[in-house]
């Protein structure tokens, strides 16, 4: 399954500190010590990190500020800041059921760092590759609770997320998902608030993103239908598979609301009933009967018959048994990790971050980096030079 690209997607980066929850209360970056590279990105790498005394895992997310500056520095000033609203909004409100959630961050002359919970469970794109085949409806309710129950707080805040699929996803070792990557959100506080601007992965666009109309919160349950088609029958209920003018043919699809022929023929005909009347409920084209949407409202996605069974309060409470636990456990970190003892090796690991800045001649300190720092304003990302 090929991994696909956002329009205007970054790396998330560094933001205020959130309010930990147990056991990460104090968590400075100088209590880390650096291992395995878990992923890397268009100006960013993230890596597994273990502390020091408590040998509790945490991945550390390090962008390289001078490649900031090569790519544009206003464009990713804005998400920056963007990002880092959106993390100060969820610590303030305690809002971290299903969304990823900030440790703590920091900053050198070359770096900034942020701090996250090392979820190595892997994302829903990754699991469905695990799996090798579609999934379950009952696995999918699971899931979909899940997601649903992260936009509900998202959307609470005034934040469109705007980006939902199944990479920005991410998965704990026992299975629980959290939402991940807010570099693309929006704010929209006010019912009357609209964003203009074309971004997200094309295939999960909400019509009324594609055509520029204007959009609100609503979109994310547009982009919620298609993750869910994915997981259930491997494919985006949109796409066209022709070799010449398929994008285009694709977004005609979007915005008429109609279904490929292929997915319509293999897929949507075959569904059950209740499913089948989630998805198209999900992916109508009029927001003022969405499923989910501002009109609405949440419960008429909560009392869908396709969550019939689900107890919303046990998903919220963490009391359920996740359906992939075992699997996200197996795959959670690589064979060559862990020890024979159970406990898990960082090989090549580095020497304890640093906040330290690096001793550098007059002329490697140039006037642009200083400007940079003055820009960004990283003063208040908790480790402070």
């Amino acid at each position: 399954m090929s991994r696909r690209l956002a329009v205007l997607s970054c790396t998330p980066v560094p933001s205020l500190r959130h309010a930990a929850g147990d056991g990460e209360v104090g968590v400075k970056l100088t209590e880390l010590e650096l291992g395995a590279k878990l992923g890397e990105g268009g100006y960013g790498i993230v890596r597994l990190a273990r502390h020091k005394v408590s040998g509790n895992l945490y991945a550390v997310k390090s962008i390289l500020k001078s490649r900031i500056r090569r790519i544009g520095e206003q464009r990713t000033f804005e998400l920056l800041e963007r990002e880092r609203k959106t993390l100060k909004l969820l610590a303030a409100s305690r809002a971290c059921t299903g969304l990823v959630r900030l440790i703590c961050s920091g900053h050198d002359d070359d770096w900034l760092r942020m701090v996250l919970p090392a979820y190595l469970g892997g994302d829903l794109s990754g699991l469905l590759e695990a799996h090798g085949k579609a999934m379950k409806e009952e696995t999918v309710q699971f899931y979909a609770g899940c997601l649903v129950l992260g936009l509900q707080q998202l959307h609470g805040l005034g934040i469109a997320f705007r980006d939902l699929k199944p990479e920005n996803v991410l998965l704990s070792a026992d299975g629980w998902p959290v939402l991940t990557d807010f570099g693309l959100v929006s704010f929209v506080t006010h019912a009357d608030d609209w964003c203009y601007s074309m971004v997200g992965t094309p295939e999960f666009m909400a019509p009324e993103v594609l055509d520029g109309s204007g959009h609100t919160t609503d979109c994310d349950y547009w982009s919620l239908g298609v993750t869910l088609c994915e997981l259930l029958t491997l494919h985006t209920p949109f796409r066209e598979n022709a070799e010449t003018g398929h994008h285009q043919a694709t977004y005609a699809n979007i915005l008429s609301g109609r279904y490929a022929k292929s997915f319509e023929r293999e897929h949507a005909r075959k569904m059950e009933s209740r499913t089948a009347s989630l998805i198209s409920g999900l992916l109508t084209v009029d927001t003022a009967v969405r499923l989910g949407g501002y009109r609405r409202g949440i419960e008429s996605l909560r009392v869908h018959p396709f969550f019939w069974g689900l107890s919303w309060e046990a998903l919220e409470n963490h009391t359920l048994t996740p359906p992939d636990s075992a699997l996200c456990e197996t795959q959670s970190l690589p064979r060559k990790f862990v020890e024979a003892s159970g406990g898990v090796a960082l090989p090549d690991a580095i020497p304890t971050i640093s906040s330290k800045p690096k001793k550098k001649t007059p002329v490697e300190l140039d006037a642009a980096a200083k400007a940079l720092d003055r820009m960004f304003d990283f003063s208040d990302w908790g480790e402070e030079r």
